[in-house]
């Protein structure tokens, strides 16, 4: 393998590890977001979120930002629709139904990646990916059941969630074609994605009249809104953005796809709730897909012998 390579693989295995700790970030995300919502509303939490990491991200790369181009700005406003549609539907879709089957339906857009992948670009993804996509969706569903959560029954809240997940997977599509294929700088990207962002959630604030305050703001609520944007808004998507130059569309929806599964452990940490053995099998299945993913199982492979020639 030559040195290009060598950096390649490096790059990609740095970019998948980031990837993980995206998902480490959002899936401590969930109790911290139902936690803000006792104080302001869907929209309103949206638009600090996306305001103030707009204001902090604009400022500290200004520079990157002079002589943005047309097309950056076009890829800017797909990628933030995509982005804010995503988690407006998630955040005000959680609010009717459980925060374990919200990460559920939320996860299944790491089985929606590889399919809208393959419609977009017209290029299949390889077999391993699929199987991994299924098998961590699998493992997600043991995962959420595991805390009583009854996938089959169904109401409008779930739908919401459902319809987050298309549009989570629409926006890794997105990010993976205009930073790779169109070469957009995500930092770029990520600032006018938060600032588009931004702007849509307080039309809706205004929309829906949603002004007042649930209670009083206390420490609990500040902190849970800090977190939210310092650390599931800016680090993450940025890393997000960033990350996805060098790795798949499919391999990025796997990695950030254990935010379900890292809800679940926080809820064990956090609120003393049992770990179960389903959620131990959910976790060796998962562990599996992952293995799939990277490795597509070469290790299991017998070498080739090269051919010696006598002469």
């Amino acid at each position: 393998m030559g040195v290009s390579g060598l950096d390649k693989k490096k790059r990609s295995m740095i970019a998948d590890l980031s990837l993980l700790v995206v998902a480490i970030v959002w899936g401590t995300g969930f109790p911290v977001t139902d936690i803000a919502m006792e104080t302001i509303g869907p929209n309103q939490l949206l638009s600090i979120r996306f305001g103030v990491a707009a204001l902090i991200l604009g400022l500290v790369f200004n520079k990157k930002l002079k002589g943005t181009t047309a097309v950056e700005l076009k890829a800017a406003a797909v990628c933030s629709f995509l982005f804010w549609a995503g988690f407006t539907t998630q955040t005000i879709g959680i609010q009717y139904t459980t925060a374990s089957k919200a990460s559920f339906l939320t996860g299944v857009y790491v089985v929606l990646v590889p399919f809208l992948y393959w419609a977009f670009s017209k290029r299949r993804p390889d077999k391993f990916n699929m199987i991994a996509a299924f098998m961590t969706l699998g493992g997600i569903y043991l995962f959420t059941t595991s805390k009583g959560a009854d996938i089959l029954s169904f109401n409008d809240g779930d739908a919401l969630v459902l319809v987050c997940a298309l549009f989570f997977a629409s926006q890794i599509i997105a990010v993976g074609y205009y930073v790779k294929e169109k070469g957009i700088d995500p930092i770029v990207l990520t600032v006018y994605q938060f600032a588009f962002s931004f702007v849509l959630s307080l039309s809706m604030v205004f929309a829906f009249g949603e002004f007042g305050i649930k209670q009083p703001f206390d420490f609990t609520a500040i902190v849970s809104i800090v977190f939210l944007v310092i650390f599931s808004t800016i680090i993450a998507f940025l890393t997000q953005n960033i990350a996805q130059m060098h790795t798949t569309e499919t391999h990025a929806a796997i990695l950030m796809s254990l935010e379900a599964v890292f809800g679940v452990i926080m809820s064990v940490i956090l609120l003393s709730d049992p770990f179960t053995p389903q959620m131990v099998v959910g976790c060796v299945i998962i562990f599996a897909g992952i293995i799939t993913a990277e490795t597509k199982w070469s290790f299991l492979r017998k070498p080739t012998k090269p051919i010696q020639v006598v002469e």
